[in-house]
């Protein structure tokens, strides 16, 4: 049994080793491409698709994570930078793109928050988005989106609709025409002394997986960020969001080290935890004194206050064991018992008869009395 039960301990020693192993691979190894719009990610809201036929067309896609990959990512005139996964980038951060970007063709910011437009110091409120089919129908200064955004173009149902504040000099373009909704799918900010031109878009609806092939996405996606030769792709991850002073992120080893603390204390537990050893059996029967049970049955009528059901005891036992010293029969008519202890006894009939089946007492002295009345008439039979 002993063998056995370690034998059980170190299998499942060894499977919770090896489910925690493979719980940090899968964490701490594992590319996080499980983000919207993330250019690695194959799944329905990612955007590899848009990436890989950004690469069909000669056009060098460089991703990076980090605010000093972007940094060090020598931007130019030939190069287009886009930023995805906004909700990944901390206001210090946001505040530093368009410095960063300062030397590109292109500032493009996909699903960008409000957030992030009130840092980068861009002049756009963002609204809901809207449903069904939106055609192009550019305006305000229409000649900036005409390299992105062709005649008879539409997008369907944008996340998000992006309002240019009043008298503010911007393309735009798959203006909603809905009365519960407002702004448009794309805008297009002119380049200044501060940042290039810069490119709001609409994009978890229109350049996912999943949406990429729907309307005129594919064209638009390509139009917009393959116009340079090279291609920045700013992915923020939680790694950055954390290196940010203003924004405090929970470190990346938070969740393994939480594992592995639950799991030492589950080893912990199997390997002190003790198991109940087998039955032991008691040989019977098991000899209980009877003086015993009489004390206990005594304080359990005591304490429930039940003197008539103590009387009863009292009075059958004496009963059977006056009958048995008479030679009586157990089911004999109670006045041959009565008329027999008399005879014994040398009692009178009335006081067998209201010892043995009298009214119950109604105290405790009562009850104390018939009882030793009861024991002076065995007494009394015993040795007449």
């Amino acid at each position: 049994m002993t063998r056995r039960l370690t034998r059980g301990r170190v299998l499942l020693t060894v499977v919770v080793l090896l489910a925690f192993a493979a719980l940090v691979v899968l964490t701490l190894g594992a590319t996080r491409t499980d983000r919207p719009l993330d250019p690695d990610s194959p799944g329905p809201s990612g955007a590899r698709a848009l990436s890989a036929v950004l690469q069909e067309h000669d056009v060098q896609v460089e991703v990076v994570r980090t605010i000093d990959g972007l940094e060090d990512a020598d931007v130019d005139a030939e190069t287009t930078v886009v930023v995805s996964a906004t909700e990944m980038l901390s206001p210090g951060h946001a505040e530093r793109v368009p410095a960063l970007s300062r030397g590109a063709a292109r500032l493009v910011l996909l699903e960008a928050s409000p957030l992030v437009l009130e840092r980068a110091d861009v002049p756009v409120t963002v609204g809901p988005g809207t449903g069904g089919s939106i055609p192009a129908d550019c305006t305000g200064a229409p000649s900036l989106a005409a390299g992105i955004v062709r005649h008879g173009d539409e997008v369907e149902a944008p996340s998000l609709l992006y309002s240019p504040a009043r008298g503010t000099r911007v393309g735009r373009c798959f203006d909603a025409d809905d009365s519960g909704a407002e702004g448009s799918a794309l805008v297009v900010v002119p380049e200044h002394a501060r940042q290039p031109e810069t490119v709001l878009l609409a994009a978890t609806t229109t350049l996912s997986n999943r949406d990429i092939t729907d309307a005129d996405h594919a064209g638009l996606g390509v139009r917009l960020l393959g116009a340079s030769d090279r291609l920045v792709w700013y992915s923020p991850s939680l790694a950055d969001l954390a290196a940010d002073e203003e924004h405090v992120a929970p470190p990346r080893w938070l969740v393994p080290a939480m594992t592995l603390l639950g799991m030492v204390i589950v080893l912990v537990a199997v390997q002190q935890g003790r198991r109940l050893g087998p039955l032991t059996p008691e040989k019977l029967p098991v000899v209980v004194h009877s003086v015993e049970t009489t004390r206990s049955r005594a304080a359990l009528y005591r304490r429930a206050g039940d003197r008539a059901r103590a009387a009863r005891v009292l009075r059958a036992a004496t009963d059977a064991r006056v009958r048995a010293r008479l030679g009586l029969s157990e089911r004999g008519h109670p006045q041959s018992v009565v008329a027999a202890a008399a005879s014994a006894s040398g009692l009178s009939p009335g006081d067998v008869h209201d010892r043995l089946f009298g009214p119950p007492p109604g105290t405790d002295a009562t009850l104390i009395q018939l009882a030793h009345r009861l024991t002076a008439l065995e007494e009394g039979v015993r040795t007449p």
